[in-house]
């Protein structure tokens, strides 16, 4: 029983059916110093990230994994948009399950979702009843730490969220190839 190694342009196809998003703050300066700051003026924005709980004055990335690990799709934003609005972005370009936080709670992003052949499966809020069963909720917290997992390592390893340029051009660039990077050290890991 031999097995086919599988091609570099092979291990980068989105061919798995779950798919795991979440968004992370990328600031771009201080707050205190973002009122006089020409850095992205125009494009950047005040935003809240609720797990660090601060407010913050930058971007806000939106990275799309699947189980294995790999990038599929990332997504770069204003602080101020809503996760929810990021959605459409995937539309066509994946397709199975979309496990979120709970940024991605919503009926009408899960309904516009499914009608793109996307099922999309977020935590609920803590006073909202959750007929699922506990057991596949148990499942997807497990594999939802994948992404968190992604995102610490981008920061950590990639020095992902250390914006040091002055304009959209170069930041889209420079952080092309950090995902690229990321991508790569996960084949060659393989």
């Amino acid at each position: 029983m031999g097995s086919r190694k599988r091609s570099l342009a092979e291990s980068f196809t989105p061919c798995d059916d779950v798919h795991l998003i979440d968004g992370f703050p990328m600031p771009v300066c201080h707050v205190a110093r973002a009122h006089r700051s020409r850095v992205y003026r125009g494009e950047a924005a005040y935003g809240y990230c609720a797990s660090k709980d601060e407010h913050y004055y930058g971007f806000k990335g939106h990275l799309t994994i699947d189980r294995a690990g790999r990038i599929v799709h990332f997504t770069l934003t204003a602080a101020n948009i809503d996760e929810r609005q990021v959605l459409p972005n995937l539309f066509g370009q994946i397709a199975g399950w979309l496990l979120g936080d709970k940024g991605y709670l919503g009926k009408d992003g899960q309904a516009e979702a499914a009608a793109h052949g996307l099922l999309l499966v977020t935590l609920v809020r803590s006073n909202m009843d959750d007929p699922r069963d506990p057991k596949l909720m148990a499942w997807f917290m497990n594999v939802r730490r994948r992404v968190e997992t992604a995102i610490g390592q981008l920061v950590e390893n990639f020095s992902f969220c250390d914006i040091r340029t002055h304009d959209l051009w170069h930041l889209t660039e420079r952080l092309a190839r950090k995902l690229l990077a990321y991508n790569l050290s996960l084949a060659m890991n393989w």
